[in-house]
């Protein structure tokens, strides 16, 4: 059953298990999945601008989004969750 309150556009990572995006779908979120609209291995900053581009918050599992590269004025506006184990 979807949750009420806002929805958020989701733009996951092709590291993001499944289980994750069917939860947020479950919720009411919308989301796409980054290999539904590119090719697998696709780098870093091509998926960033991808999800910058269609308004939605990139979800990855990918420490390299963490990197300075990603502090530019370009990607100001990024919105990510990074997700990581303990």
């Amino acid at each position: 059953m979807a949750a009420k309150g806002p929805k958020i556009g989701f733009f996951t990572d092709e590291n993001v298990p499944d289980s994750i995006g069917n939860y947020l779908r479950n919720r009411g979120h919308s989301v796409v999945r980054t290999r539904s609209v590119m090719k697998m291995g696709s780098p870093d900053q091509i998926v960033a601008e991808a999800a910058l581009r269609a308004g939605r918050v990139l979800m990855s599992w990918d420490k390299d989004f963490n990197d300075q590269r990603f502090r530019q004025p370009r990607f100001e506006h990024l919105m990510r969750v990074g997700l990581q184990l303990p």
